[in-house]
């Protein structure tokens, strides 16, 4: 019964029947995997990781749709839908580290595709784990990444490089990151803005960073932070 189920093309399946499924506890999916464990090691460690993680259906689905069926630019759609609609945990070490073994094996299952959110996930959760190497290896993978995917990921992932180089007191290096980071408009570029201008007024160059303070209000959404530098820069 089992090689049945899982034979069935899961791009074929009817709409409600796709949805049953995605909603089934990933338990569900770990004990097929368990009964399947001489067929695919990669569907073992899938399984495994995505259930330390807790999640339901998406990742799970797509994964067993992309190995079960060659690849297909469904199972893929499927996988990165997943990514899309999960969050990294925090102040959970146990599921943290399930998070991590699913990301890892999302970027590897989606080698040549589009893996951004993959890597953005992996560099969060190593943040979480306070593993700034780690952190920084993957927000790189997501700038290096750009060509496939989402703009407005890599400049955030330049902020998240920035601020993990200020953490490790490497000024000059921040610097080089926010300033990646504004090169395009958007909410983005104020955040870079602002960034830039701490560092700077934290380095004793009031002139510069009044001068990015000055950039921040002229492109930041109103706000009551936006006021308060208004506020700042006309003392």
């Amino acid at each position: 019964m089992i090689s049945v189920v899982i034979t069935i093309p899961f791009c074929r399946m009817r709409p409600e029947r796709k949805a049953a499924l995605t909603r089934q506890p990933i338990e569900r999916l770990a004990v097929w995997a368990q009964q399947l464990s001489d067929w695919s090691w990669q569907w073992r460690r899938l399984i495994g990781s995505v259930a330390g993680l807790g999640l339901v259906g998406l990742v799970g689905w797509g994964a067993l749709s992309l190995m079960w069926h060659h690849q297909t630019s469904n199972g893929l759609d499927a996988l990165r839908a997943g990514l899309e609609q999960i969050a990294v945990p925090e102040r959970d070490p146990e599921a943290l580290a399930g998070a991590i073994q699913s990301f890892e094996t999302a970027a590897e299952l989606l080698a040549g595709q589009p893996r951004q959110l993959a890597f953005w996930h992996l560099g969060h959760a190593y943040q979480q784990q306070q593993e700034g190497d780690r952190a920084v290896a993957a927000y790189h993978a997501v700038v290096a990444d750009a060509r496939h995917g989402d703009h407005y990921l890599v400049q955030l992932a330049w902020l998240k490089l920035g601020a993990l180089a200020e953490d490790a007191g490497d000024t000059e290096l921040a610097i080089s990151q926010y300033t990646r980071a504004a090169e395009s408009d958007g909410p983005i570029q104020a955040q870079a803005f602002l960034a830039l201008a701490k560092v700077f007024e934290t380095a004793g160059d009031h002139q510069q960073a009044q001068t990015y303070y000055r950039k921040f209000v002229d492109t930041a959404d109103n706000s009551s932070l936006k006021e308060l530098v208004e506020y700042k820069l006309d003392e």
